[in-house]
């Protein structure tokens, strides 16, 4: 059995180089999102655009789970690993992945039954019910892949085998661009071709998963699964935080969604649409340096070596600043270039959302910062904490902030929502981090 590499002293270049291949595979897996939403809005229609953002606080419901069971769970198995129960850290980890598949089907068979009313309660209206239908019936039937693809992810980077995720995630990346130019360019079978190319990508990542966790010669692999409630729920505990951030996101995408609506109507929802997605490019290198860095600090906080710990959190914190300012300049210098992938130039949707990013993107200066903290906390088991710095700056000062500024500055206001409550998130994480220091890094 080959020794894990989470328990190896990690130097600042070290560290770095073990969380690439997670950071590239998060940028990846939003550029093949990306993908969908432009393939969607040059070769269907912007009320196809428009659908596909109505029907996304769905799937960050589904996502959700997905992602607490994999932060959470990754947490759970790492520590034992550091503890050197290497038998335990399987035999979690088999359990794991059971109750995700359970919990993929339910959710599946929840969401078909009540699909139409919650399309409607989304904000679907009579122009854009039809389209979000059509996705979503074409999507369903991979719920339990997309569950367990999200678990893999995370449990890719516990194994010691981040480069496995990438290469994964860029194979199903690549099946989703093809399979999206061939079903909507070639054959135009319309949205539901960025349905059926998604849904099938999704199953690739979930392939070699399987593959490589039933190979027992892995330090870590499936072993016979426990029936150990109190580690689900301890694993779900961890993961809370990741999970109130989906949740967040769903319900932030509905109050963007039916507020937009309001102000600008279907091409205001397009709009949004547009920034969003580009949102999730430039904070999905944090979201995956965050979780590529987890187990090593979930490690060296199990085995005890806070010296390491805090040299770790230390050199973290840097490269994360370093790239808030780096995505910020990014965002301003090619802003009309990043709208223009979505929008014709000179068009309405054009004007309004690259006017929306030049406000938009300086919450990208924080959001490093507070994600970090969040993960590192989900990292150090205490989900409590990482909950509250994700409650906060995903929901409370974001929902907030949106339902004031755009009664008083309408769009200009929506835009405006983000920044702000970024900046109250840096001031709640570094109240969490001076309190907390010396319990974990002292």
């Amino acid at each position: 059995m080959s020794e894990n590499r989470i328990a190896q002293n990690f130097g600042a270049l070290g560290l770095l180089r073990y969380a690439l291949p997670t950071v590239c595979m998060m940028l990846f897996t939003s550029i093949y999102t990306m993908v969908d939403g432009v393939f969607v809005a040059q070769f269907v229609s912007v009320n196809a655009l428009s659908a596909l953002n109505i029907v996304n606080p769905m799937f960050s419901f589904v996502m959700g789970f997905g992602v607490m069971l994999g932060a959470g769970g990754s947490a759970v198995v790492a520590k034992n690993i550091g503890e050197g129960d290497e038998k335990l850290a399987c035999q979690n980890l088999s359990t794991l992945v059971l109750f995700g598949v359970l919990l993929g089907l339910v959710l599946m068979i929840v969401l078909v039954l009540f699909m139409d009313a919650l399309l409607v309660s989304l904000g679907a209206t009579e122009v854009l019910l039809p389209l979000c239908e059509e996705y979503c019936w074409y999507i369903m039937p991979f719920l339990v892949a997309w569950v367990l693809e999200l678990m893999f992810s995370s449990y890719f980077i516990t194994a010691g085998t981040p480069k496995l995720g990438l290469i994964a995630t860029l194979c199903s990346g690549l099946f989703n661009m093809v399979g999206d130019y061939f079903l909507i360019v070639v054959f135009d079978v319309g949205i539901k071709g960025a349905a059926i190319a998604t849904g099938l990508a999704t199953c690739i990542p979930v392939i070699v998963g399987l593959v490589y966790f039933f190979n027992k010669k892995h330090s870590l692999h499936f072993e016979r699964p426990v029936r150990c409630i109190r580690m689900i729920l301890k694993s779900c505990t961890n993961g809370i935080s990741e999970m109130i951030s989906n949740l967040a996101a769903m319900v932030i995408t509905l109050s963007y969604n039916l507020i937009m609506i309001r102000l600008a109507g279907e091409q205001g929802v397009a709009a949004i649409t547009v920034i969003l997605y580009l949102e999730f490019l430039f904070t999905a290198g944090f979201y995956g340096f965050a979780s590529g860095i987890a187990p090593i600090i979930s490690y060296n906080y199990g085995a005890g070596k806070k010296d390491q710990l805090k040299r770790i959190v230390k050199d973290a914190y840097g490269f994360v600043i370093a790239g808030s300012i780096i995505v910020y300049a990014i965002s301003m210098i090619g802003n009309e270039f990043l709208v223009g992938i979505f929008a014709t130039p000179g068009t309405d949707l054009f004007y309004m959302a690259s006017q929306g990013l030049r406000i938009f993107a300086a919450g990208f200066l924080f959001a490093g910062v507070s994600l970090m903290t969040s993960n590192m906390f989900t990292a150090l088991s205490n989900g409590a904490v990482s909950a509250t710095i994700s409650l906060l700056r995903s929901f409370v000062f974001v929902l907030a902030c949106l339902i004031l500024f755009s009664n008083w500055w309408g769009v200009t206001g929506v835009w405006c929502a983000v920044p702000v409550a970024e900046v109250l998130s840096i001031i709640v994480c570094v109240i969490f981090l001076l309190a907390l220091r010396k319990r974990y890094f002292a």
